[in-house]
């Protein structure tokens, strides 16, 4: 029972969220079997863990059935009270998840249909006029939006047509307008996201289809409507020759229509504009880095970034990565004291941890960073790894050669016996050692094999580090 697909769904449910549930089952609308109610209680005793041993389903079914025997009665009565109650747990989810406040309008137009049906024209055209003049703010993705509206007008086309044909003619050419744009928005942002995350799923890219998209959207007759707008230039920021002016457009356009969108979607759209800003940096472009920055600056300001209040790690890591490439030691010193507690992590003192030293070594307090990172203490593989990487620094630094190789070995040993490592961070950390090794046995001024090192950095693919380590060959120059 522990492991029950029932014990697993109430495990997800936070204290508020067990209030409700409960309200929920004990209302006779929707429960009028007692029976539910009585192994809800029994099983609340045991929440929020669950790992009781009078969870075993033997002693659930003699508390439940204590007239039968549960061998003979194969415990079917105890599966098929389980099942029902687990049936109301999920239709639970639905009501909740249905009655959210950016669902109700695709509710309310069901709504239209109760009413045509009734007669109750006037109820019809107040509801309709009320939908008509519905908020964006109410949706969860700005495209459903045109989706909801073409819903709402075909009911419209439906109830005036037998009343008023011109009414009806004006609502059916809405509904096609509308799903025009809905057409439209959703090819963009489809196509954003398979330029985004395309190479990493190998989905092949048919660049002429884009273009073509991309002609046909700024001849379209709706090429004004700001979401387009932002759309296109996202799909033309996330193409191989991306312009300048493009970026600079859905940067404009992004901060001009803010509200249009709900957080979930503006902060993939952030996502977009921060990629074309990391490509350029990996060309050789130093200054978008500040761009790049910028960008992360608008998202905590307009709290886009927070999931539950709080950071996800690795953007807490990521964001703290290209503070120090400006070196901004105030301001990564006031974001860290700012967000110690808001860091979104099943490590989050690891992720804190790390983070100081990452600032102790770019300030060169090499003492407090070996105070900071002591790897045994962290228990998260990537923590760990990352504190060898940042410890081999400070020992490259300090020409400390024989800890340095002593510690490139035990990080080869640690990633050739530790299997829960992926191939592709094996590799980077491998290469990453290796590389390292070659940088600590070249000479200054060795400037043929330098060379050689730096286009061997280029080339190759998985290697972590890369721009410390082709910093570190060009100071031997």
């Amino acid at each position: 029972m522990k492991n029950s697909e029932l014990i697993v769904l109430l495990k997800s449910f936070d204290k508020k969220e067990l209030k409700q549930l409960d309200k929920y089952i004990r209302s006779p609308f929707f429960n009028e079997n007692p029976k539910l109610i009585e192994l809800f209680e029994y099983l609340m005793q045991f929440a929020p863990k669950y790992n009781s041993p009078y969870l075993e389903r033997t002693v659930i079914f003699e508390a439940f059935f204590p007239d039968k025997d549960y061998q003979k009665n194969k415990g079917l009565d105890l599966r098929r009270l389980i099942s029902q109650l687990n049936k109301l747990v999920e239709a639970f989810i639905d009501y909740v998840m249905i009655n959210q406040k950016k669902h109700q309008s695709i509710l309310k137009a069901y709504s239209l249909d109760y009413y045509k049906k009734r007669g109750l024209d006037k109820h019809y055209v107040k509801l309709s006029q009320y939908l008509d003049k519905e908020k964006k703010g109410y949706i969860d993705v700005s495209v459903e939006y045109y989706y909801r509206k073409r819903f709402a007008s075909l009911k419209d086309y439906n109830f005036f047509s037998s009343k008023d044909l011109a009414k009806a003619t004006n609502k059916l050419k809405n509904s096609v307008e509308y799903l025009d744009i809905f057409y439209l928005l959703t090819k963009l942002q489809s196509t954003c996201l398979i330029l985004s995350s395309g190479r990493l799923l190998r989905i092949e890219q048919d660049q002429a289809s884009i273009m073509d998209l991309l002609n046909n959207t700024q001849k379209s007759l709706y090429w004004k409507n700001p979401l387009i707008q932002i759309y296109f230039y996202a799909v033309s920021c996330l193409l191989e020759k991306a312009k300048e002016a493009d970026f600079e457009q859905f940067r404009w356009l992004l901060k001009e229509h803010v509200a249009l969108f709900p957080i979930q979607e503006l902060r993939q759209l952030y996502v977009y504009a921060k990629n074309y800003c990391i490509q350029k940096t990996r060309q050789g472009f130093f200054e978008y880095n500040y761009t790049l920055f910028e960008l992360i600056e608008i998202e905590l300001e307009q709290g886009i970034i927070y999931e539950q209040g709080k950071v996800l790690d690795s953007y807490f890591r990521y964001i703290i990565r290209v503070a120090l490439r400006l070196q901004k030691w105030d301001w990564v010193k006031q974001f860290l004291a700012s967000h110690e507690d808001k860091i979104l992590s099943s490590h989050p003192k690891e992720v804190f941890q790390f983070s100081q030293a990452n600032l102790a070594y770019h300030q060169k307090d090499y003492d407090q960073v070996l105070e900071l990172i002591k790897y045994d203490n962290f228990k998260n593989i990537i923590h760990q790894l990352s504190c060898r990487v940042l410890l081999l620094k400070v020992f490259y630094d300090t020409e400390e050669l024989d800890l340095l190789e002593a510690n490139i070995n035990s990080l080869k040993t640690f990633l050739y016996r530790n299997k829960l490592i992926s191939t592709r961070q094996q590799n980077q950390y491998k290469n990453f050692a290796n590389m390292l090794h070659q940088i600590q046995n070249t000479a200054p001024k060795q400037s043929e094999r330098i060379d050689k090192l730096l286009q061997k950095i280029d080339d190759t693919k998985e290697l972590s580090q890369r721009n410390w380590l082709k910093e570190k060959l060009e100071e031997l120059r």
